[in-house]
């Protein structure tokens, strides 16, 4: 193994796509031709505002630059979509979100396309705001809904469950949530929903 000082310090990441309000939900942060991984984050985005994605893809990439570690992210979130949603689009190469904004389906953004990425190593499911916040799903059925996408993620990539492709646990959805249709029982079902994850 290589001492610390050893180690060679990746190039520094850019941003070079950038989701925004209009058109695109898809973002991706790359230390370029050098990137040793590639990460991907898949999901719903309730609560992230336009330009999140971007901001989360270059946080993520140059947290793993900071250990010496070139990480290539790419992170794609839908407004307004459900888990079941995401889940019955899986396999679509482009999925439209409510705000108009388009991205590629979980399949697509995980396989290897030649000239513009390659296979993910590492994976993040997340959602479940919108589930909760705008439909009143059940906890339960939430729940199968990020289980079927975890599934299809491992089955596209060849994985076993378990080995590189994580499912998030819900986050506070702040006053997005609260606003919600089902803003009054968001937090208890998030919970239940969170509760079955142990």
């Amino acid at each position: 193994m290589a001492s610390p000082s050893a180690l060679r310090a990746p190039a520094p990441c850019r941003l070079v796509a950038a989701a925004d309000a209009q058109s695109s939900a898809f973002a991706r942060a790359s230390p370029g031709n050098e990137a040793q991984l590639r990460i991907v984050v898949f999901g719903e985005g309730l609560v992230v505002p336009a330009q999140g994605p971007g901001m989360l893809a270059m946080a993520i990439s140059e947290s793993f630059a900071t250990v010496g570690l070139a990480v290539e992210v790419d992170v794609c979130l839908y407004s307004g979509l459900t888990l079941e949603q995401l889940f019955e689009l899986a396999d679509e190469e482009q999925i439209k979100d409510l705000r108009g904004r388009s991205g590629p389906g979980l399949v697509e953004l995980l396989l290897p396309r030649k000239g513009a990425w390659r296979g993910a190593d590492l994976s993040l499911i997340v959602g479940g705001c919108c589930d909760l916040g705008l439909k009143a799903a059940a906890p339960e059925a939430v729940f199968q809904s990020l289980q079927g996408l975890v599934l299809k993620a491992c089955a596209s990539l060849h994985m076993e469950l378990g080995s590189g492709i994580l499912p998030v646990a819900v986050p506070d959805g702040g006053g997005n949530a609260d606003r919600s249709l089902f803003g009054a029982t968001f937090k208890g079902r998030r919970q239940a929903t969170n509760n079955l994850f142990a």
